[in-house]
């Protein structure tokens, strides 16, 4: 009786997880055409979109953690450190121009990182293999050289934010609780 309890927790979690991979893919993609279509301002305008994703990130990770009943100290903070920063820069966009594009390196790095060893776990491995290693590459340089400017690098961020998409939201159609319960 427990065990059958445990499977269709898992089962409501992957198909909760399925869905939010799917939309964090949408969002990805539509960001990806929004870097591509407003280059010239593209510093002030990815702090804007950074704000946005930390934001909706905060909110959907403290609404997880109140819908799973898992209220952890560091999820919990984790959690509201993004949502303020996220409103931080929407207010203030243009202060924190080279400290955001550290931030936003680290961000694509460990995003990379993660995006390679899903895919491992889930077998899903081509899509999140590519994007994973794009992710960790543009991560890298954005973390090293912030000083370089973003707007040369705005192809590679359209870019990454597509491909990043388009691989996430994959995942999420692709996801099998079957595969991953084994």
């Amino acid at each position: 009786m427990e065990e059958n309890a445990k499977k269709h927790l898992f089962r409501s979690f992957v198909a909760y997880s399925r869905k939010m991979l799917i939309f964090r893919g949408v969002l990805l993609i539509l960001l990806g055409i929004l870097v591509f279509s407003n280059l010239p301002k593209i510093l002030q305008f990815v702090t804007m979109i950074a704000g946005i994703l930390l934001l909706v990130d905060g909110i959907f990770n403290l609404a997880g953690i109140f819908a799973e009943r898992k209220y952890t100290l560091p999820g919990i903070l984790s959690a509201a450190v993004l949502i303020v920063f996220g409103i931080v820069l929407l207010k203030r966009p243009l202060v924190f121009d080279t400290f955001l594009l550290m931030f936003i390196g680290a961000w694509i790095l460990f995003n990379g990182i993660q995006e390679v060893l899903f895919g491992f776990g889930t077998g899903n491995v081509p899509a999140s293999m590519l994007s994973g290693i794009l992710s960790c590459i543009v991560g890298g340089i954005f973390f090293a050289t912030p000083w370089l400017g973003l707007a040369s690098y705005g192809w590679a961020v359209g870019t990454l934010l597509c491909l990043s998409g388009i691989s996430t939201a994959l995942t999420g159609f692709f996801l099998n609780e079957k595969k991953i319960g084994q």
